[in-house]
């Protein structure tokens, strides 16, 4: 039987994770992450359901069991989120002409544009014979500004989760896509220049949450899809073992525990 006492959702158990180590309190004592870590964390979560989707794509019936909340009807919410999915994939495809190269590009730039305002070509727009110097003031000046906010842990959360499913929904239904916004990640250039002055200024990095989930990687580079499913999986499978343990060898997930555990 299930362990019901004090049992949290699987999207709950996998943003807690993180968010534990990154939130932060007010001199009054409210929790909150910075802006910048926000945005970052919704790219991050709505890759891990994308994996978590695309390796358990064949096993969706069995998994929402551990995306139940009580009160909330989770019936449909896999089909709803697919669709969804393939709603953005629709909208994105029309506004740029392409697929999404990374999921940078599928979700943390759209979410940056929609937090502060400004776009990859406002920052990275020459400024007359502005020197890479006076280029770096000034986005370092624009990144403090706008990204040093303060998002209340009431509405991070649930609102990180979400994209956790959106994730879910997109993996399972674009398996391929997937993997190819994966290995596009690492012929990216700009990120890395932004990534660099949020490391200067104190924010969370990708590299950041990496070392957090305990994944070393190259030269500060995101993990790869196959060291992010050995992580995610094991991760499923520690959760399924404390509170749906009658359903690790229905999910396949059993022989993942012991990479969790040598961690």
């Amino acid at each position: 039987m299930s362990k019901k006492k004090g049992r949290i959702s699987l999207q709950g158990f996998l943003v807690n994770i993180l968010l534990k180590s990154l939130i932060r309190k007010t001199l009054f004592g409210k929790r909150y992450i910075p802006l910048a870590t926000f945005l970052l964390l919704l790219q991050f979560e709505y890759e891990t359901g994308a994996v978590l989707g695309r390796a358990r794509r064949d096993k969706l019936d069995i998994l929402k069991i551990m995306l139940s909340i009580q009160g909330l009807n989770f019936d449909n919410v896999i089909k709803d989120m697919q669709e969804a999915g393939k709603i953005q994939l629709d909208n994105f495809i029309k506004e740029h002409g392409d697929e999404p190269k990374t999921f940078s590009d599928f979700i943390y730039w759209p979410s940056w544009e929609r937090a502060t305002g400004l776009t990859l070509d406002d920052l990275f727009k020459p400024l007359g014979w502005e020197t890479l110097g006076r280029t770096r003031k000034r986005l370092s000046n624009i990144i403090q500004k706008k990204l040093g906010s303060k998002v209340p842990f009431e509405q991070a959360q649930p609102e990180i989760g979400g994209f956790l499913l959106g994730g879910l929904g997109f993996g399972s239904t674009f398996p391929d896509l997937t993997v190819k916004m994966f290995k596009n990640v690492y012929n990216k250039k700009n990120e890395e220049e932004l990534w660099s002055i949020s490391k200067t200024l104190g924010f969370s990095t990708p590299e950041d949450l990496s070392r957090i989930i305990g994944l070393s990687t190259p030269e500060g580079y995101p993990p790869t899809l196959r060291e992010k499913e050995k992580l995610i999986l094991g991760t499923v499978a520690l959760y399924t073992s404390q509170y749906y343990p009658e359903l690790l060898d229905p999910l396949d997930l059993r022989g993942h525990l012991s990479f969790i555990e040598n961690l």
